[in-house]
């Protein structure tokens, strides 16, 4: 004796399809038959997942990152900071360091 097999339980995708078109069929009995013609099961391309977006490499993304900042080639970011020559980082040491001595020396004076 053989028992017949159970039917199968439709899944989440399948059970929202049946939804639309009974709600479709309640609205517009014709629109129902149309709908069924359409579905993806009957193309054979039915997915549970749709496929992600593709990543996107470095330059795509930079050109979204920097697209509010208006830019020639509209990659690269504007930069403020302009290269300095050595002789004028030297300079700037020196400075810096004579204000630190003269500084520490009122200190000294104060002091005693």
């Amino acid at each position: 004796m053989t028992r017949p097999k159970p039917e199968k339980r439709l899944n989440a995708k399948d059970r929202a399809i049946n939804r639309a078109l009974a709600r479709r069929a309640k609205d517009k009995p014709e629109a129902a038959e149309e709908v069924a013609a359409v579905a993806p099961e009957a193309s054979g391309l039915s997915t549970a997942h749709p496929k992600p977006e593709k990543r996107k490499n470095a330059k795509e993304r930079a050109k979204e990152k920097y697209a509010k900042a208006k830019t020639e080639d509209g990659i690269t970011p504007d930069t403020t900071a302009k290269a300095k020559s050595k002789v004028e980082a030297k300079v700037e040491t020196k400075k810096a360091k004579e204000v630190k001595k003269t500084a520490k020396q009122s200190k000294a004076a104060e002091a005693a």
